[in-house]
């Protein structure tokens, strides 16, 4: 039977990263670096929404393919040891094929469903998620007022505003494998020769944060790197399948941010086999 237990770990991550810090390199009032401190600030008070997250590598030569994550539906910051309200559909992308399963956490009671059957998880397997909201889960290592160079700040779509730049990979490669490692999501943290291997590869790179223009909630994180994998055996080796390069993004957004969350208990659940 397949484990579950790399699934529960990384959606004890993206639990984690939700409530991501930012911050600006312009000090000008108004300008972008405003925008994110007071987004950053708000980062406490961000409890609840619906949740859309990406992670993507597609090929960009003729044989190129494309894999990847993706994890929808609502959810609701744990507090005080409980867990977190979610209903939360993970789904595996490898070329034309699709494989999902579902978590769903009532706040008392966590399950998973998977292949028609739904079971609930025993307390060990989801400990790590018990009262994550507001506690930083180690986010304050992110250094990612030092991702975005050159940010501007214009107006976004509804009532938000949009800050976006370069990327400085190495920077945010290097925060974000070692934030991976430190959760438990099967990542080392980069060696020199590693990070030098990535910024090498990099032709073009891109960061988007969406903020709320009244709240200051964060609505949108998104990453865009493109690679040439070729001459770089690590990338070629990681990346196989995808062709001559690959085009890498990571999308976070966040809809409905502090709305109420309800999950019902699932009907008809059997234990975990463990």
């Amino acid at each position: 039977m397949r484990t579950f237990s790399p699934i529960v770990a990384l959606l004890v991550l993206v639990l984690a990263l939700v409530p991501a810090g930012c911050a600006g390199q312009d000090s000008g009032e108004g300008g972008p670096a405003s925008a994110l401190a007071e987004t950053e600030a708000n980062l406490a008070a961000l409890e609840s929404g619906d949740l859309s997250l990406r992670l993507l590598a597609a090929g960009t030569g003729e044989e190129g393919g494309e894999v990847g994550i993706e994890i929808t539906g609502p959810f609701a910051l744990g507090g005080g040891g409980e867990l977190p309200v979610a209903e939360l559909e993970y789904t595996e992308i490898g070329g034309e094929a699709r494989a999902g399963t579902t978590f769903v956490s009532t706040g008392e009671k966590a399950f998973l469903e998977l292949q028609g059957t739904t079971y609930e998880l025993p307390a060990g397997m989801v400990e790590g998620l018990r009262g994550r909201g507001g506690d930083g889960a180690g986010l304050e290592r992110l250094g990612i007022e030092d991702w975005l160079v050159d940010p501007e700040l214009t107006p976004g779509s509804g009532e938000t505003d949009r800050v976006e730049g370069d990327l400085d990979v190495g920077e945010a490669a290097s925060d974000l494998a070692a934030l991976l490692a430190e959760l438990g999501g099967g990542v080392s943290p980069l060696d020199e020769n590693a990070l030098e291997t990535l910024e090498r590869a990099t032709q073009s790179s891109r960061i988007v944060i969406v903020t709320g223009s009244e709240d200051r909630l964060l609505r949108q994180l998104t990453i865009e790197l493109e690679l040439g994998v070729e001459g770089t055996r690590e990338l070629e080796q990681t990346l196989e399948g995808l062709g001559g390069g690959a085009a890498l993004t990571f999308d976070l957004r966040i809809e409905r941010p502090n709305e109420p969350v309800r999950v019902d208990e699932p009907v008809d659940a059997v234990p975990y086999p463990g």
